[in-house]
């Protein structure tokens, strides 16, 4: 497929959610503690099917076409509401809401804050049958070595060498756009998308276990 039909980086952008609104946290959190006022939280969402590809690998080797990525990142905005203060590839903001939007509640919250297991789900250097060995790299900090990790035992892959994708089910985009949506009742997370989160979770804690 050529670049002209994208309407994103590697494919079709299918779900979109630009500065959302889902709550305000205490300003003395991010400015001196006498400050008591509140500070807007806001989150985006984007869900991408590849497409520059005609096969995507996985992390168990598997050949897939056209599969989900999905971003999550999150800002602080500044008293002025103008500029950030904080946030990013992160949900610690929403650990830190004290009054929620309409439509949101601890618990709607709670069940965005569990898919950032699933965030850049189509850039992983490992695969599923190799646990990454680590070492100092020159600023001192403990990372994944490319040189030291032993080859898959499966096909031979070595870490590192391509972004392997982990696959999101087909029902993921639909319960995304329910669960950002402040007038839909909360809805319950199907079992497909709660068996990726927990595999997700899995690899990412063999990972810090090996850090």
């Amino acid at each position: 497929m050529s670049d002209e039909s994208f309407n994103g980086l590697n494919g079709e952008i299918i779900v979109s959610i630009k500065d959302q609104l889902i709550g305000y946290a205490a300003g003395s959190d991010y400015y001196s503690e006498n400050y008591k006022g509140t500070l807007r939280v806001t989150f985006d969402i984007r869900i991408e099917r590849l497409m520059r590809k005609d096969e995507y690998e996985t992390v168990n080797h598997d050949m897939v076409s056209r599969p989900l990525d999905f971003s999550l990142t999150c800002t602080v905005w500044d008293r002025r509401k103008t500029d950030h203060l904080s946030g990013g590839a992160t949900t610690e903001p929403l650990a830190r809401l004290v009054k929620y939007a309409r439509g949101w509640d601890r618990d709607r919250v709670r069940q965005l804050r569990e898919l950032f297991a699933l965030h850049l789900s189509s850039v992983n250097a490992g695969c599923a049958h190799v646990r990454p060995a680590y070492a100092r790299d020159s600023y001192g900090r403990n990372v994944p070595s490319l040189d030291l990790t032993p080859a898959c035992p499966v096909t031979g892959y070595r870490y590192g060498h391509a972004w392997l994708v982990r696959p999101l089910p087909e029902s993921f985009p639909g319960y995304v756009r329910t669960l950002c949506d402040p007038g839909a009742v909360t809805p319950v997370r199907p079992d497909d998308i709660s068996e990726a989160i927990i595999l997700a979770r899995q690899s990412e804690k063999e990972v810090k276990r090996n850090a």
